[in-house]
């Protein structure tokens, strides 16, 4: 970023977009507010200094953001801004049309929706199409299929990137519930080299993504819960590259649907988690690791080429309305060790919040980073003060 783009700038954008809130069909003509009116006013500060190099960021920003929502029967029609000191795009009104009603155990997603199985496959990635789930019980099953991206052609005489049209679908299929449970979540996506006439200008690639996922938690004791997830994803870059019938050495399986192509990768990630609760406080400690290559197509931003090693502590106070939490980890890149450089770095926090009244809740939180080899500490301090206001109206 440049020095330029750190002057202080006011932006404002605003968007528009109709959608579905779950609508239970068991209370139509029962509900005697069928218009509903609430939103949210939230301010946020960051005051960051760095010590031993120069600073990577304005030493003070702040936001300001909120959004009203207006329910008719179950739709709902939010708008929503965003004030800021820091330059932003702003962006032309958009709509977009889903329902999402349900009766009792079943839910159906029409339309513009979004759902999220897990962050490493599909994870609030709106689609355009259709989707169920099922939670009869202690089994569930949740599937969804249609348009991640809408084609767009290439314009020379923009700055516009054409997109090829993305087909996706993912299925989730579990049972348990709470602290003890297992999923198996599967997604599919590939993008339609037909959609578009092939860019001159831009270089963009047809890609596919299949991804097979398992999450889990097991209750050792009346205190102590031990939660993992894996996902292996084989993503091809080009699907015009030749067709290879090597099966990929990453893994021990060959993943369904995928066709191995010589621009086809194959990576992993895993995260373990072991936790104590008990009489409010939380005792954790946890590892990740995403492989460098790791991408889904059910996701906007994914971060790879990471390990983290975590230990967190809490306690809530004040019958619930004080929580403190702290944790403490390390961090590092360039798994492979293929790039010039990596990053090492520690990470410390403390969040503390406090539920002051019924609309309004304070969080602080600290965080210091010490990076290496570069000797540099890094604090940021973050206030965010939430304010949110609630009204109901009957029509």
């Amino acid at each position: 970023m440049t020095d330029e783009e750190y002057n202080l700038f006011g932006g404002f954008a605003f968007g528009i977009h109709l959608i579905s809130n779950a609508q239970d069909l068991a209370q139509i003509g029962k509900d005697k507010k069928p218009i509903r009116i609430n939103g949210t006013l939230s301010a946020n500060q960051i005051f960051a200094q760095s010590i031993g190099i120069l600073n990577r960021r304005p030493s003070y920003n702040y936001f300001l953001s909120g959004n009203v929502n207006i329910g008719i029967y179950g739709w709902s029609i939010p708008l929503s801004y965003t004030f800021s000191n820091q330059q932003s795009q702003f962006q032309q009104p958009f709509n977009q049309f889903g329902a999402t009603p349900y009766y009792k155990w079943v839910k159906i997603f029409a339309g513009y929706s979004s759902m999220s199985f897990s962050n490493y496959t599909m994870n609030n990635h709106v689609f355009l199409g259709g989707g169920i789930q099922l939670t009869p019980g202690i089994f569930r099953f949740s599937a969804m299929y249609g348009r991640l991206n809408r084609a767009i052609k290439e314009d020379t005489t923009s700055s516009i990137l054409p997109f090829y049209e993305r087909m996706g679908m993912a299925f989730k299929i579990g049972i348990g519930k709470d602290k003890n449970s297992f999923d198996v979540v599967f997604l599919r996506a590939q993008d339609n080299i037909s959609s578009i006439p092939e860019p001159l200008k831009q270089l963009i690639l047809p890609g596919e993504n299949v991804i097979i996922s398992f999450l889990g938690s097991k209750s050792i004791t009346k205190w102590v819960t031990l939660s993992g997830k894996y996902a292996t994803s084989g993503y091809t870059n080009d699907i015009r590259s030749h067709a290879t019938d090597q099966t990929n050495k990453q893994i021990g399986m060959q993943l369904p649907s995928l066709v191995n192509r010589s621009s086809t990768s194959v990576s992993n990630s895993y995260n373990i988690k072991l936790q104590y609760t008990k009489d409010g406080f939380t005792l954790g400690a946890g590892f990740e690791r995403i492989d460098p290559e790791y991408k889904t197509m059910g996701a906007y931003f994914f971060n790879n080429d990471f390990e983290n090693i975590t230990a967190n502590a809490g306690k809530t106070f004040l019958k619930g309305k004080l929580n403190i939490n702290g944790s403490v980890g390390s961090q590092r890149s360039n798994l492979k060790g293929d790039k010039i450089s990596g990053m090492s770095r520690n990470i410390y926090s403390i969040n503390l919040s406090y539920y002051q009244v019924q609309y309004l809740t304070s969080i602080a939180r600290i965080q210091i980073f010490n990076l290496f080899p570069v000797s540099e500490i890094n604090l940021i301090t973050l206030l965010l003060i939430r304010h949110k206001i609630l009204c109901d109206s009957i029509a």
